[in-house]
């Protein structure tokens, strides 16, 4: 069953986590105005590259997940504590404005592709390509990594799957994490990518 209240709780969990893991180098490797902005995407970028290879070494478990995660968590907020103190022009308020305002147009994207139901009737929206996301996720959170093509079964060995998935990997991890199921997390993912893109955006128009 698809829960709205999960996807958006595990959407603010994911925006806050990978904007602490890319804020320090955010920081230093960009100007003070863009900063605070770029570090969404900065985050998570950087850790689910870094994550993907370590679980294809270690496993994909729920236990192995909280465990890189708080250990990246704490060296990026002790790397953040050591960086240098960049004078940012935004009052709190401002921020904080900015934030809500692309977490309010992001979740308006993640409703769009959500399930909807009507008495006993599911309505899914037509754009197929999320009905094959949430099966590379499902996909990955059962077997783990390197995923198999979830479109191929059968009595023989799994076929990898031969796509670009650091974006599903990443839903994936947030469904073996809170024990969500894979709508919840496309859903989740999706809003978090619209976040992450709003305020990159933001910043850049800022800072230019």
């Amino acid at each position: 069953m698809f829960s709205t209240f999960n996807s958006f709780l595990i959407f603010l969990g994911a925006a806050g986590f990978w904007t602490l893991i890319g804020l320090p180098f955010a920081r230093r490797l960009l100007p003070a105005p863009l900063a605070v902005f770029a570090a969404p995407a900065f985050g998570w970028a950087l850790h689910s590259a870094l994550a993907l290879p370590i679980h294809r070494l270690i496993g994909f478990t729920s236990f192995s997940i909280w465990a890189i995660s708080i250990a990246a968590l704490a060296g990026c907020i002790a790397f953040l504590w050591t960086a240098p103190r960049s004078q940012t022009p935004f009052t709190l308020a401002f921020l904080a404005g900015a934030m809500l305002a692309a977490s309010a147009l992001s979740l308006c994207i993640a409703v769009a592709i959500a399930p909807k139901f009507d008495g006993e009737t599911i309505l899914l929206s037509p754009a197929i390509f999320d009905h094959s996301k949430v099966a590379m996720i499902d996909e990955m959170a059962r077997l783990g990594v390197p995923p198999g093509n979830p479109f191929y079964g059968g009595q023989d060995a799994p076929q990898p799957l031969s796509y670009y998935y650091l974006w599903h990997f990443s839903a994936a991890e947030l469904v073996l994490a809170a024990g969500i199921n894979g709508w919840e997390a496309d859903a989740a993912m999706t809003a978090f990518s619209a976040y992450s893109s709003v305020m990159l955006m933001m910043g850049l128009s800022v800072w230019l």
